[in-house]
Formats: C-alpha cells, structure tokens, sequence
C-alpha cells in the first residue's frame, strides 16, 4: 500500500506517535515511503557499508545539518563524516562514533548500532534505552502511585539481570506485598542451590570475582560460597 512520505514526516514534535504508526503499518512500507529516522522500523538490519553512509548522509540532511555544522557538533572532520556517508571508508563507523552521531541525527543509539551490524550491542542498549525511558517517564508522574510501580519495576529489572544479586537475595514487591526468588524449571532454588549456582558461574568468569573482591562488594554469601565449594 502506498503511503505519503510528508504524513509520516516529524511535525510538531510528534516523532513517537509517528513511530508508533510506522510500526503498526510498518508490513505495508517499504523504505522509500518513510523519513530516514524510521528505516529501522521497516528495513531489516545490517545494512552494507554503502548503504549506512546513504542513510547516515539522509539522516544528517532530514535534521538540516550541513557537513560543517555536524563537524563542529561531534568533533570529527568534514572529511571522516563524509568518507563514511559516501562509503570511501570499507568498514562500518565504530560503535562511538555512532554514539556521537545518535546524539545529533534524531536517530537511537542502538537503531544505529543494529542497523551497522553490532547486533549484540545494540540488544543490549536498546534494554538500556528502554529502561532509562522507563525512569523518565517515572520522574514525570513524580508521588503517583503509578510511578510508585513502575520505580519498582525498573528496581527489579536490574535485580533480575545481575545473576549474582539474583541469586544472592529474594526480590520484596512492596506493591504485592510477595517475595520473588528464582527457581529451575519450577523449583524455587533452596539456599545451597544458589550457592552450588554461584559457584560455578564464578568459575566461569573468575575476572568478575576479582573485580567485585577489589571493589568491596563481597557479602555473606561470597563465604559461603567459599566455604561450600571447600567442602
């Protein structure tokens, strides 16, 4: 189905609301009909090395950047900017650069990193996008109860993705007033469980463990871990 490019273009500062209908239509688009900052949304990723400095140098051009005030906005040269919008360059922009880009273009970092080919780092930012979205709209409703939940939820999403903080300590939802404790295929784990578990993720990344002792951050399960393992 054909679309008019200018309805999907950003006007008043409506670029989510834009997104969220990109994405509703987005099996109907192709890349064409929409403004460069939604190509993810319609086009999968990654794109070859001359088809990111095409999208880059639309990007630039649709925030009305010229080369010279890009420049002057991230600190890299005219020429280095251009060499990778007219794909001179045969490798794809460093994820920092595509940092300092996301900064100025209108686009997200992780859009960016995905879209270049760093699929595994931009998972990772786009979870961190979303949470640090997830904070901002929590300050915004400031004493509500709704920001109340979200703040709690934000808390255990970062319990959850540090195994050993997981592991170590039982989740409170205030909100539920219930515990939440990891468990294996349906079986909450019993105290030496989570040591028998931490044991071995300790043995597969030993670094951490050296990192996490230098930094103070040892407690009470860390001896006994010790202890167990010792046994």
């Amino acid at each position: 189905m054909e679309k008019d490019k200018k309805d999907l273009e950003l006007e008043n500062g409506d670029k989510d609301k834009k997104i969220e209908r990109i994405e509703e239509e987005g099996l109907d688009l192709n890349p064409e009909d929409v403004p460069a900052y939604a190509l993810p949304y319609v086009k999968r990723g990654p794109l070859n090395v001359k088809e990111f400095g095409e999208w880059l140098k639309a990007l630039r051009e649709e925030k009305g950047l010229t080369l010279a005030e890009l420049s002057e906005k991230t600190g890299y040269s005219t020429s280095h900017i251009s060499q990778y919008e007219t794909g001179k360059r045969k490798t794809k922009p460093k994820p920092e650069y595509l940092e300092k880009m996301s900064l100025h273009l209108g686009v997200k970092f992780s859009d960016l990193l995905y879209m270049a080919g760093y699929k595994k780092l931009a998972d990772k930012m786009s979870f961190i996008e979303a949470v640090n979205e997830f904070s901002y709209e929590k300050s915004k409703n400031a004493g509500s109860k709704k920001n109340d939940i979200e703040s709690e939820l934000i808390e255990y999403v970062r319990h959850v993705t540090d195994l050993r903080r997981f592991l170590m300590n039982d989740f409170w939802f205030e909100t539920t007033q219930r515990y939440v404790f990891p468990s294996y295929n349906g079986f909450p784990l019993k105290k030496e469980d989570r040591i028998r578990a931490i044991t071995v993720l300790d043995a597969l990344f030993p670094e951490y463990v050296q990192l996490r002792q230098r930094a103070g951050r040892m407690n009470r399960y860390d001896n006994e871990t010790k202890k167990g393992s010792e046994e």
